[in-house]
């Protein structure tokens, strides 16, 4: 006889793709591993009766059904037909069905109806209820009862829709809840357990049409999700067309949607929404597209062509000083590394968004990575409050571990190159951090030719795209035309003895027009990059793409000259001091009249997060306020000003930044934060007399760097 528990452990690992540990299995179910082993004995007594294979098992390794559709089809055919009668089930699970059962009904339940869908009796389920309002209390929740109507859940609709997606992740996880809801509705299976809820659920949300929407919302931002991500907004997706199926709608905060319907994901819903409500025969109002753009901006990203419109220089600033001081602790410089600087913004930017609009989303499994870089964890950590402040929140754990990612990425890309392999494919689902963290161990360990970075959803179309000679995945690829190795993101010895068997003894040696520019650079003022770059690569015939105006950074020295530099001025107050360093800039032309009072307004909003190091300051304002080109200025003041920055009061250097785009101010601001987080430099831009011998050192400092 199957227990419920036991049940749910059968279609676990119906849906597993690989061998499962009992560790695992006991961590999962909230028991034991000697109560799972008992349950896997009953498991293999119960195939045998069926006259069905035995689970596999193998030592230390774990366990897995027979890969067999056929016996998945009769298993479900069997759990179906089982009946109720052949449940018993314990006080926690008889919760959990309850806590299911009545998330999503659309009428009031009694005790009555509830004792009798578990069959027991009604003092039973008048106790389970005590857990199951302490359940939904947790997400700000009431189970209220109703004299001669029943019980029902009340409370923030935005609230029940997360405690929705969090049931399913707890007690299924939302990655096998997929697989699981599509064999459970096709094959009819809906009794009384978690899975007979999400039958339920989900009977008529198609999810094939879910995301496709989703893929919509990708090309037309020019992003894609990391799988987690995918996968959460597909459920978030369901629940909330399933929520509107059922009359209960979000409202949002006027104030909130008004910010909401400035961004481009806001403008890109807008056109799903109305292809959704078409498939599904409800409507969307704005309030609904304003709460699935909130999901969308918080989603997380494997990699991303566009920027974000609506700012995001202070990111920027405040991606560089983490960089800054992170390289300052391990005493290595990591500024330079621009995979980084861009890596962590695509990190940042949903982060951002997740404080700003209080989502809690998953990004999948990190424990193990988080373990092996528990020192580099820390010393992030130690230095992401200016971040912390600037999006009103605090981190989780989670997202620094995966900020961590992007500097043990990048620790790994400063190791001397080994051996070379064919062109790579990596495939991971658990975000940009763990992929880059994988691509630079294998560049470290066989100088990897890679060829790109996916989630698993948009592998197959990168491979109908490119050459590929080996994928390297961190998750199982069924139907993957090339050879898959699948490995962990720290490539422990076994992955990398699986790896060799695919490798080219091969070189790969770096392009000589790069070696050639550094070399001039190193040696020669370049007045016309773009001509110099153009004309070398015609001569090496390079296969590369010719330069274009877009592809130049500038330099800190081609921005910080005499002009815009203005020593030991009077300031009465932090206002007066950005004035003055915002009329520079519109006397250069870098910007209108306008910009000054919107990099005041930035403060007064903000608060002093541009107060990055003791003493400094970099004030800055949006591309849109009026700025006509790049560019900075330097004012030093003769008596400092107070910003009213806990810490790095009172300031005396103002460095104020105007950008026209979104990259070709990057190099000059990694300088600059370089510059400015080298306590020597400071010292003597603080006492040179003279605006040239300002300029004279900042451009010697950022050759030589």
């Amino acid at each position: 006889m199957l227990t419920e528990r036991r049940n749910q452990l059968l279609l676990h690992l119906m849906s597993a793709d690989c061998l499962t540990t009992v560790q695992a299995l006991a961590k999962k179910f909230h028991v034991s591993s000697r109560t799972i082993r008992y349950d896997l004995d009953a498991l293999d007594l119960f195939l045998d009766a069926c006259s069905l294979p035995r689970l596999i098992r193998k030592q230390h390794g774990g366990v897995k059904l027979p890969e067999s559709d056929e016996l998945h089809q009769q298993l479900l055919s069997l759990l179906k037909h089982a009946g109720v009668y052949q449940y018993n089930f314990s006080a926690p699970e008889r919760e959990i069905i309850l806590i299911g059962q009545l998330m999503h009904s659309r009428d009031y339940l009694t005790i009555d109806d509830l004792a009798n869908r578990l069959l027991v009796s009604r003092n039973t389920v008048i106790k389970d209820l005590n857990g199951v309002k302490t359940w939904y209390s947790r997400y700000g929740l009431e189970l209220r009862s109703m004299p001669k109507y029943g019980l029902k859940v009340l409370g923030d609709e935005r609230s029940l829709r997360q405690a929705a997606v969090q049931f399913i992740k707890d007690h299924v996880g939302l990655e096998k809840a997929l697989e699981i809801v599509h064999r459970l509705i096709e094959s009819g299976h809906n009794g009384p357990s978690m899975y007979g809820c999400c039958s339920e659920w989900f009977h008529n949300i198609n999810f094939e049409i879910i995301q496709t929407s989703i893929r919509i919302i990708e090309k037309e931002l020019q992003t894609i999700f990391s799988d987690h991500a995918f996968t959460n907004l597909s459920f978030y997706m369901a629940i909330a067309l399933k929520r509107i199926q059922l009359g209960r709608e979000v409202i949002m905060p006027a104030e909130e949607l008004e910010v909401l319907q400035r961004t481009r994901a806001f403008q890109v819903m807008v056109d799903v929404a109305k292809q959704l409500g078409q498939s599904f025969h409800l409507i969307l109002t704005l309030d609904e597209v304003g709460y699935l753009t909130e999901h969308i901006l918080g989603s997380s990203v494997m990699s991303s062509a566009a920027r974000d419109e609506n700012s995001r220089m202070e990111l920027d600033m405040l991606v560089c000083n983490l960089i800054a001081n992170v390289s300052r602790t391990l005493k290595q410089d990591l500024i330079a590394d621009r995979q980084l600087f861009l890596g962590l913004l695509d990190e940042l930017r949903p982060c951002m968004y997740r404080l700003q609009y209080g989502l809690k989303l998953e990004h999948g499994p990190v424990e193990e990575l988080k373990r092996n870089y528990e020192a580099l964890f820390a010393i992030v950590h130690r230095h992401i409050k200016p971040i912390e402040h600037y999006g009103g929140g605090q981190l989780t754990d989670d997202e620094i571990t995966h900020l961590t990612l992007h500097f043990g990425a990048a620790l790994e890309r400063v190791k001397p190159p080994g051996r070379s392999l064919p062109n790579i494919l990596i495939v991971c689902a658990n975000g940009l951090g763990t992929a880059s963290l994988l691509a630079s161990k294998l560049q470290s360990l066989f100088e990897v030719s890679i060829i790109g970075i996916a989630a698993r959803h948009q592998a197959n179309g990168i491979l109908l795209e490119h050459q590929v000679d080996l994928v390297v995945s961190t998750v199982s690829l069924p139907d993957i035309a090339v050879p898959v190795v699948t490995v962990s993101p720290l490539l422990p010895p076994q992955d990398v003895a699986a790896l060799r068997g695919y490798i080219e003894m091969n070189k790969a040696s770096k392009s000589l027009l790069g070696r050639t520019l550094e070399i001039i650079e190193q040696h020669c003022q370049i007045d016309h990059y773009e001509q110099l770059y153009n004309d070398l690569a015609k001569h090496f015939d390079e296969d590369i793409p010719l330069f274009s105006a877009h592809t130049r950074q500038l330099p800190l020295r081609d921005l910080l000259t005499s002009d815009v530099i203005l020593l030991d001025a009077l300031a009465s107050d932090w206002q007066e001091a950005i004035r003055l360093a915002g009329q520079v800039l519109v006397r250069q032309g870098s910007v209108e009249d306008c910009y000054i009072d919107a990099m005041i307004a930035v403060v007064q909003e903000q608060g002093p997060y541009i107060v990055l190091w003791p003493g400094i300051a970099l004030p800055h304002a949006g591309i849109d306020k009026g700025v006509r080109k790049v560019g900075m200025s330097l004012v030093r003041l003769k008596n400092p000003v107070s910003f009213g920055h806990n810490e790095h009061d009172p300031v005396t250097l103002i460095v104020a930044l105007a950008a026209v785009d979104h990259s070709s101010h990057v190099m000059a601001l990694l300088d600059l934060t370089r510059m400015l987080g080298d306590p020597e430099m400071v010292e003597r831009l603080n006492c040179l007399p003279d605006s040239r011998q300002v300029e004279a050192l900042i451009a010697n400092y950022s050759a030589r760097n």
